[in-house]
């Protein structure tokens, strides 16, 4: 080597005095991803609604973005708005009109409550190719106001569809 490639690394190792060797250089990809939907049977796809859950008239309860059920603790309250719950399953209905994802919404619910998943994300788009106004996130959140198994919702963080995207929490069925 010549006297200014020695200089050169020799300037270089002395630019890197004080880095240490990372422990590890993996990084987690499925930290905070929902676990994959079961596939539904052949009989539940068949079901008529009749199978479906009741749905409750929360009389005391005006559709709002976000409602938590009296009594929910505030530590599950504040996991909830601020999505620090592992998602377990996921729902995007866009594309779809107000009648089929509704039925899709009312299986999904069904099938998220008989596979005991507590912590659901519904992704309903912000209504922005919608004529006058949103469609889906009303109807999402009158849904969700009306089923007596979902103990709270509110809209999403930034990272997982922001106003566009709905938490739900449910009650536990197992």
């Amino acid at each position: 080597m010549t006297s200014d490639q020695d200089d050169l690394h020799s300037g270089f190792m002395d630019s890197l005095a004080g880095v240490r060797k990372l422990q590890s250089d993996k990084v987690d990809l499925h930290a905070q991803r929902p676990r994959p939907r079961a596939q539904l049977k052949q009989s539940a796809r068949s079901s008529k609604s009749d199978s479906i859950p009741a749905y409750s008239a929360r009389t005391n309860h005006a559709i709002a973005e976000s409602y938590f059920q009296p009594g929910l603790s505030k530590k599950i309250e504040r996991r909830i708005k601020t999505g620090k719950l592992d998602i377990d399953d996921v729902i995007d209905l866009h594309g779809h009109y107000q009648q089929s994802a509704r039925e899709l919404l009312i299986r999904f619910l069904h099938e998220s409550l008989q596979s005991g998943y507590r912590f659901i994300l519904i992704i309903h788009g912000k209504g922005y190719r919608s004529r006058d106004e949103a469609k889906l996130r009303p109807l999402t959140h009158n849904l969700l106001a009306s089923h007596a198994d979902v103990l709270a919702y509110c809209p999403a963080l930034a990272r997982h569809g922001g106003e566009g995207a709905s938490y739900a929490y449910l009650r536990s069925m197992k």
